[in-house]
């Protein structure tokens, strides 16, 4: 870095490639080791990665044919003192851009942040588990008349003294099933093809009933959640029900149930999974199992396969 700016920040270990076609570099992926003085030095592993798209852009929704640049830029497992010791988290970040009447301009953004490693103390709760994405995509830069891409998904878990608790939420528009997978994959894999336009909704809690010791201990867990999307139109429901229990340390198990229902036009799709895991013995010598299954039904018709 040069002058001023190498004070705060700097770069090694670049690494990357480039991918030419005639006269255009298609796509560009650089790597680095970065350092920050914020105001304390902070070193991760970033990325960042240009394409030049003829096809389709990012978002899944754009016109066919139509060149589109895409941006993306993030860093992975990167310490965020500022929120809490301990923790790190991806960051990333997604930019397209499309020339018009021979200016470029912003086609659309979003960005995501994953908790990997810590847990965030506010008050009596511990947030073990946070990620979130959003984008916003339109058709046309200078006379935007559609929304391409609109959306708000986040996933979090939480610990409140011996309550464990969870939510996830999408919200809005998208073309592509990767923010439903991110806050539900076993919704994603049900709900059918995208575009989906609508909302989402799942909460969980594990709920402890009897407490002693390390003679016996008993938890249940419980989950619901709805969604509605327009196209289809489709809609559905998701119900979890769990039991965890302990044994004097010899013997420790869980069974945990989750089902899915969607009706989406004159088509019904469900989708059931179930799984056993557990224990037996003392913890140097222990013996561990676990069996489950998953059942699905699309118009009269069940599939079941077992897993371990």
């Amino acid at each position: 870095m040069i002058g001023g700016i190498g004070e705060k920040m700097g770069a090694g270990k670049v690494d990357g490639f480039a991918h030419i076609n005639g006269n255009s570099i298609k796509l560009l992926r650089l790597d680095a080791e970065f350092s920050w003085k914020v105001p304390e030095e902070l070193r991760y592993s970033g990325y960042l990665q240009i394409k030049e798209l003829d096809s389709t852009g990012p978002n899944g929704c754009s016109p066919p044919g139509q060149p589109l640049t895409e941006v993306t830029c993030g860093a992975n497992n990167i310490p965020l003192k500022w929120i809490s010791k301990g923790v790190k988290a991806n960051i990333g970040g997604r930019f397209t851009f499309q020339q018009s009447q021979g200016v470029t301009l912003p086609l659309g953004f979003g960005g995501s942040l994953e908790m990997t490693e810590g847990e965030i103390k506010v008050g009596t709760l511990l947030i073990q588990k946070f990620a979130a994405a959003a984008m916003f995509g339109i058709d046309n830069p200078l006379t935007p008349t559609n929304e391409l891409e609109a959306y708000l998904a986040a996933n979090v878990g939480v610990k409140f003294d011996n309550y464990k608790l969870g939510g996830a939420l999408f919200l809005g528009r998208t073309c592509t099933l990767a923010p439903i997978a991110m806050v539900d994959p076993d919704a994603a894999a049900i709900i059918g093809n995208p575009p989906f336009t609508g909302g989402y909704c799942y909460a969980e809690g594990w709920f402890p009933l009897f407490n002693g010791g390390k003679v016996f201990n008993l938890s249940i867990g419980a989950g619901v959640g709805v969604f509605y999307f327009a196209e289809g139109p489709t809609y559905g429901g998701r119900l979890m029900g769990a039991v965890s229990g302990e044994l004097l340390e010899l013997l420790q198990v869980t069974g945990r149930m989750d089902l899915i229902g969607v009706k989406s036009g004159d088509d019904f799709r469900f989708r059931g999974t179930g799984k056993v895991t557990g224990s037996i013995g003392p913890c140097d010598a222990c013996v561990e199992f676990s069996k489950g299954f998953r059942a699905t039904y699309l118009n009269n018709s069940w599939d079941l396969d077992l897993v371990d």
